[in-house]
Order: C-alpha cells, then structure tokens, then sequence
C-alpha cells in the first residue's frame, strides 16, 4: 500500500513537470512566435510603408534598434518630427501617406502593387498631379513643346501627360 502510494506520487509528480513543461514549451513558441511577427511588421514598415521617405541616416539608426520598444519609439518619433501640425489628434502627414499608398495600389496596380511601380512612386512622394492630359486616340507622332524639350516622337494609341506646376513633395 505504501509502495503503491510512492507510486502514485511519483506518477503525479512526473505528471506535473510534464505539463509544467509543456506550457513553458507553449509560452517560449509563442513569445517566438510574436517576436518573428513584430520582426516582420517592422521588415513591411521599413521596406515597403515608408520606403519612398525614409532618409538613410534614420534607416541605419532603425536598423541599429535591438529591442521592440526602441522601435516603436523610432516609428512614432519618425511620424511625428513629420506631422504638419502636432496640436490636433492625429497626424495629417502620416494620413495622406497612406492615403496615397491606397491611391497607387488602386490605380496603378499591373502585376503587382501599385506602389512598387514608378508611377505609384512617383504619386507617393508628390501627390496628384495639377493637370492630366489623356490622349485616348494618339496620333502615331507627337510634337513635344519646348517644356518637355522640344522634338518629336512616336506615341502609342493611348497615352497620358502628367504635368506638376510644383511638388507637394513629402519631407524626409
């Protein structure tokens, strides 16, 4: 009976650590399971949100952060050394660059996301442009004025000319 009472407590002992061990085993997967999220939202912002804007400097400083906490200070002072007007509730320069990574995913997008294109980029940085001029029909030649540097060239049956009068180019 005492043998079996030892056995019965060596059973629940062992029983325990195991399943001790199991959640320590359960919560290390899952802490690493979190740091390879945030390591890959951190990879996105960097290589794909702010690509266009971030400046060198302030990437190698990013890339240099070790713990998550630094970066997510980096990402909120990066936001707010570029908002336009700190004393209201959110952020007007972070809003519209998000708004035109929205524009030039849903106008530009031909094989893959608008904002990887030239287009896109170049939409991105500064914005709509002041005037488009659509050629639906071309012309097989078109004469470029002095402004686009003179000359002529072959068009194909569609075209169109973006024109900026200035850049609302976004601060880096």
């Amino acid at each position: 009976m005492a043998r079996m009472d030892f056995m019965v407590r060596m059973m629940l002992g062992l029983s325990l650590t195991i399943f001790f061990a199991a959640i320590g085993s359960a919560q290390s997967d899952q802490e690493a399971l979190q740091m390879e999220e945030s390591e890959d939202y951190y990879k996105k912002w960097l290589e794909e949100d702010v690509v266009y804007i971030i400046t060198d400097e302030e990437k190698a400083v990013f890339n240099n952060l070790s713990s998550l906490e630094e970066k997510e200070q980096f990402i909120e002072q990066f936001w707010f050394r570029r908002d336009s007007d700190p004393e209201t509730s959110f952020n007007e320069f972070k809003e519209e660059h998000y708004r035109r990574i929205a524009f030039a995913n849903e106008k530009f997008t031909s094989g893959f996301p608008g904002w990887m294109n030239d287009r896109g980029r170049v939409y991105i940085i500064h914005g709509p442009p002041a005037e488009i001029q659509r050629n639906p029909t071309g012309s097989g030649a078109y004469v470029r004025p002095m402004e686009e540097g003179g000359g002529s060239t072959s068009v194909y049956p569609s075209y169109r000319i973006y024109r900026r009068r200035y850049c609302s180019r976004i601060r880096r």
